[in-house]
């Protein structure tokens, strides 16, 4: 029957995220409660909202969401909320479910806190500790703060049956910090129906390259307009990003700075459908990731690069282990040296004249990602999980489970 919020949940999953939202980790929440909506429903998913969203919403037969509304506030205060209100939701279940997913500290240790005897499971696509220093640059390393985020994040690791994460970069990451490499599963980064079907594109000859995503520096945007600024005239650089004005002022700084404004449009608030159809007509996707420990130690599997494989438009990245798991290079894309202008202006300009061969590489890679980023497949992948902790048969021996 359909589930109220007094009813038993047989999994809760846990985010300190807005959902839904048009960034990736909407798309990765996504995936995972559809898994969960298949695997072991009914869904109570606890997250963020915002004033526009439903603090209660029955999303289906399978899938409830509570969200909390987060005041304007200082991080920590924000996570302090949310943690009170996981603990308090979770408190009065009737009966404890069978799966607790999280992805984060803050829902993570209220919600173990609530349920001692559930199993758990902590989807990390990158540690707090790993990203905060790079959106608030005061935050001192080795300061008290990350200390006890990293001891937060430390029980959670220990706490949790099992870990999921996105890629084998990220797996040895977490290895390394002493998480049990067995009880470790990797499965990638999946692209949401939209951009499987907005492809595969016919060939096209222009000169439109594109990026998708945040303007953060370790994104290594400013490559991209270093190299537009050595490339032919006709080419032009569209940028589609979520509206953070302090990165965005920088970028196109640098943009009139080096004679190239007029030809980068910049774009934002746009939907995935909207995306997707940008992608579809688009000549390359770009992926210039700068060469940071955010992509070479901690790793990550950039959506931006599965999404365009799933539209079949060819995509020049960054040279790094993260892009090389996801692309053979020459074969189904093209890989760069990071932090090289002058090089990605070369290799974009070889590209760009072969057309035809390009096309070819785009519709490969498109071929790759049916087999490994269909939300089918994923779904399939974290449903085994889900099922295998839930019943304690975590760390996992099967042949089917997800590998490198």
């Amino acid at each position: 029957g359909r589930p109220t919020e007094w009813g038993r949940y047989r999994s809760v999953y846990g985010a300190f995220d807005i959902f839904p939202a048009p960034k990736g980790s909407s798309t990765h929440m996504a995936l995972m409660l559809q898994a969960l909506e298949q695997a072991l429903p009914p869904v109570l998913c606890l997250c963020l909202g915002t004033p526009a969203h439903p603090r209660l919403q029955v999303e289906s037969p399978f899938l409830t969401i509570r969200r909390w509304t987060p005041p304007r506030a200082h991080l920590l205060e924000r996570t302090r909320g949310f943690g009170r209100f996981v603990e308090g939701v979770l408190a009065s279940l009737p009966a404890p479910p069978e799966l607790l997913v999280f992805r984060d500290p803050w829902s993570g240790i209220p919600a173990m806190a609530a349920l001692p005897s559930t199993p758990a499971l902590f989807e990390v696509n990158g540690l707090p500790s790993w990203e905060l220093p790079y959106a608030y640059r005061a935050l001192d390393r080795r300061g008290p703060l990350l200390e006890k985020l990293r001891d937060m994040e430390w029980s959670c690791i220990q706490g949790a049956q099992g870990l999921i994460t996105v890629s084998p970069v990220t797996r040895r990451a977490l290895v390394g910090l002493g998480a049990p490499r067995e009880r470790v599963a990797v499965v990638p980064n999946g692209a949401l129906e939209p951009f499987f079907e907005a492809g595969p594109p016919p060939s096209l000859k222009g000169r439109r390259l594109l990026y998708v995503g945040s303007l953060q520096p370790w994104q290594g945007v400013e490559t991209a307009v270093e190299a537009l600024a050595l490339l032919d005239r006709r080419t032009t650089l569209t940028i589609i990003h979520p509206g953070k004005r302090r990165w965005l002022k920088g970028l196109k700084r640098l943009a009139r700075r080096r004679g190239v404004l007029e030809r980068v449009e910049f774009r934002e608030g746009l939907s995935r459908e909207e995306v997707a159809r940008e992608m579809a007509r688009s000549t390359t996707l770009l992926a210039p990731l700068a060469p940071v420990d955010r992509n070479t130690l901690q790793g990550c599997c950039p959506l931006k690069v599965v999404e365009a494989m799933a539209v079949g438009t060819v995509v020049a990245a960054s040279d790094l282990e993260v892009c090389r798991g996801l692309l053979d290079p020459g074969a189904e894309g093209l890989l760069l040296p990071p932090d090289d202008p002058r090089a990605w202006a070369h290799g974009l300009a070889e590209l760009l004249s072969r057309p035809e061969e390009a096309h070819r590489m785009g519709l490969r890679a498109r071929e790759r990602a049916l087999r490994r980023h269909h939300p089918g497949v994923i779904v399939q992948e974290l449903k085994g999980l889900f099922r295998r902790a839930a019943q304690g048969r975590w760390p996992r021996e099967d042949p089917y489970a997800p590998s490198e």
